[in-house]
């Protein structure tokens, strides 16, 4: 079985970012030590730490409609809350109804009346909300989604993602899903799929395997790596019993399509040897001629560009974007992928710093790094880019699961406990469309005239 032969330590890093390590339930461990000279290596490189420097985020005001609709207005303000991006605050400090601006607290960019209208049946119940912007103050813009039989659970999401557009010009993806390898149980490992709230998920991969590297696929379906029923590691595809046929060697480490579908990037091992095939789909693949050394984790974009591990088998291991590195010399890095934030072409890994691994973005436009979490492990951005997923063991914050935290840094917020060796998200729900309300300002009125006084009389004129 291939999981069960002699191993590098390249191999062990591929392993370690994979959480391998975590079918016993213990932490994916790092490589062994760097070489000489890799910590100041490290230091030379210039990251900037933001996990500190968000301390005052813009408010977003979300307020009910009526005293009915309060439950939704919080649902929709936690939702809004997970990314990151803004501050909210509590349903008991907020009043019904759009509030007047000289109410709004300072650092309020904008406010947002959520509510629910019940209609008579055969219609459904109507959802709306509508936003003021502080700098805009002769419009409100308004969204509208109605709510269907079995689709509540995907209001407060999918209206957050309206909203934070209203706001921000660019839409969340807290209606969007999770690839999760879980890993909390011993001896296995499962692919599931889960809400970025972590409130909802279904199982995709059977019982009792050690499944990894999965992807949103063609039709939104996942493809990942499980054993079959030789213990070597295939493809398999979500709803299907049997291995999807390959027309490269080897077993397979992971998968990863673009988020159109229209690349795929295959991670292939053959003994302790890695290598990364790419192509438009799997019977048209080519592979990454990366010499000796072995490409491991590789992510790809709907322009078929790759973001991959690439070193030696003692590593140490570095991220590049095709043939382009992106970390420094010298630096421990892996499980990356793309994090793009409008034209600024960036990605998001994870780097060795001692005995723990954190999370940086790196701008390939600019350059510029960012440290996103300490301690944290398997990340993944949102397709908007602006808020982050990542693993934390046990060691930090709330215990081991799932966290958000935006791509400036800033508080993390937990939604799922337990063991993660994988994250991938992939985009929401489609969301209503905006309409704008131009709001009037009544003119003053106009102060009531005076009575008109009659002209003084006149003498009559002389006699003559």
């Amino acid at each position: 079985m291939h999981r069960l032969i002699p191993i590098s330590a390249a191999l062990s890093l591929l392993l370690a970012t994979n959480g391998v390590g975590a079918e016993t339930g213990t932490q994916p461990t790092p490589p062994t030590a760097p070489a000489p000279g890799a910590a100041a290596a490290e230091d030379e490189e210039v990251v900037v730490d933001v996990t500190t420097a968000v301390n005052e985020l813009p408010v977003l005001l979300v307020v009910p409609a009526t005293e009915a609709d309060r439950a939704l207005a919080d649902e929709v303000r936690k939702q809004v809350e997970l990314t990151g991006l803004f501050a909210t605050l509590p349903m008991d400090q907020v009043g019904l109804g759009m509030p007047e601006r000289n109410k709004w607290p300072g650092l309020a960019l904008a406010a947002v009346v959520v509510g629910r209208d019940a209609r008579t049946p055969p219609m459904f119940p109507l959802v709306h909300s509508t936003l003021q912007l502080r700098g805009v103050k002769d419009e409100a813009r308004r969204r509208e989604l109605t709510e269907y039989p079995g689709a509540t659970a995907m209001t407060a999401p999918t209206l957050a993602d309206a909203i934070i557009e209203d706001a921000l010009g660019v839409r969340a993806h807290m209606s969007g899903r999770l690839l999760v390898t879980d890993a909390s149980t011993p001896g296995e490992r499962s692919v599931r799929v889960l809400s970025p709230d972590g409130q909802r998920g279904r199982r995709i991969s059977g019982f009792d395997s050690l499944a990894r590297g999965g992807a949103f696929g063609p039709n939104g379906l996942v493809s990942y790596a499980a054993e079959d029923s030789w213990g070597k590691l295939v493809l398999f595809r979500e709803g299907q019993r049997t291995p999807v046929p390959l027309s490269v060697p080897g077993y397979v480490q992971g998968i990863s399509y673009a988020p159109d579908a229209s690349h795929v990037a295959l991670s292939m091992g053959v003994g302790s040897k890695v290598n990364t095939w790419v192509g438009t789909s799997l019977d048209q693949l080519h592979r990454i001629d990366v010499g000796e050394r072995i490409s491991l984790s590789a992510s790809i974009n709907a322009e078929g560009q790759v973001v991959h591990a690439v070193g030696s088998e003692g590593g140490p291991f570095a991220i590049f974007l095709d043939d382009k590195q992106v970390t420094a010399p010298g630096i421990w890095a892996a499980d990356p992928s793309f994090c793009s934030l409008g034209a600024d072409k960036r990605v998001v890994y994870m780097v060795r710093s001692g005995v723990h691994w954190e999370v940086r973005i790196t701008s390939v436009t600019t350059g510029l790094t960012r440290t996103v979490a300490w301690n944290a492990l398997a990340p993944s951005c949102s397709p908007d880019g602006r808020t982050v997923a990542y693993y934390a063991p046990a060691k930090t914050g709330k215990g081991p699961g799932i966290y958000l935290v935006s791509e400036r840094g800033g508080t993390p917020h937990k939604v799922w406990n337990g063991q993660v060796a994988g994250l991938r998200w992939a985009k929401g729900e489609t969301i209503p469309p905006r309409m704008v309300e131009k709001i009037v300002t009544p003119e003053p009125a106009a102060p009531a005239s005076a009575a008109p006084v009659p002209p003084a009389p006149t003498a009559p004129p002389p006699r003559t």
